[in-house]
């Protein structure tokens, strides 16, 4: 439960802000990265296991990141270290040059990549309880965040060179904690409990959930592939690192629809 508090109109600014940054740097790793990888030799066997172990890391970070949350009732604080970790790993990740260190490091960034959207999502809607703000808003500033950016970063890294993407990546980073740094101290308390292993062990004996489990994994598997080789598809076909963008760019334009204000 959060302390019962309303904010200032100018609180809002730095919270869009936030969005719009953190979905900057998220396009930036999805639209770009396996570009990089391309580009310093790797084959897309290579491209995919590094990619592939996202996920996995994901089911330690997440339960991790909630636990020092709901430690320091501080989501805030623990957004921020997260930002700041990514920003130390990622450049690490750009300046490793073995794939072993690669490897390293690309478990290490995923510690603090993969629960990023979500807690910054939750720490949106943390802001807003008992505010008459309507979630849209702040969802429509990650998908300019997601698009401009996409769209931008495509002549920067072609002019740049495969350099550019890393600084792209600190920048909107740096931006992003800025703009959390910005943004009001809040404390929240969370009353959700932890699950027991005899409670998932009962989850997984009821077959309906099993079901929805599985056909869930039949459409998030061939998602996940086309998110990771269709950059390196469009490169193939001789297209140019702004076409890259711009396939990111079109379909976030699309959801602004989903989301009225």
């Amino acid at each position: 439960m959060r302390d019962k508090q309303r904010y200032s109109p100018s609180s809002w600014m730095p919270l869009g802000l936030l969005n719009f940054f953190v979905y900057g740097t998220m396009v930036i790793f999805a639209a770009f990265f396996q570009l990089y990888l391309q580009d310093i030799g790797m084959d897309k066997l290579e491209i995919g296991s590094l990619m592939a172990i996202g996920p996995v890391i994901s089911l330690l970070a997440h339960p991790f990141w909630r636990y020092i949350s709901d430690l320091r009732q501080n989501p805030r604080a623990a957004l921020i270290a997260m930002m700041l970790g990514l920003l130390v790993m990622g450049h690490l990740v750009f300046k490793a040059n073995t794939f072993h260190m690669l490897y390293l490091t690309m478990i290490l960034l995923y510690f603090f990549h993969s629960p990023l959207l979500s807690h910054s999502n939750g720490l949106v809607l943390s802001y807003m309880e008992g505010s008459e703000r309507k979630y849209g808003i702040f969802r429509i500033w990650g998908s300019l965040g997601w698009s401009l950016v996409a769209l931008g970063a495509g002549p920067i890294i072609d002019a740049v060179g495969h350099n550019g993407i890393s600084l792209l990546f600190s920048i909107c980073l740096m931006l992003a904690i800025g703009s959390a740094l910005l943004l009001p101290s809040i404390r929240q308390t969370s009353n959700t409990p932890w699950l027991r292993t005899v409670e998932i062990a009962r989850t997984l004996q009821h077959k309906y959930f099993v079901a929805f489990t599985v056909f869930g994994l039949l459409v998030a598997i061939p998602n996940a592939i086309n998110g990771i080789f269709l950059p390196l598809f469009i490169t193939e076909l001789g297209g140019s690192r702004l076409q890259v963008g711009a396939l990111f760019f079109c379909p976030r334009l699309l959801k602004y629809s989903l989301f009225p204000c």
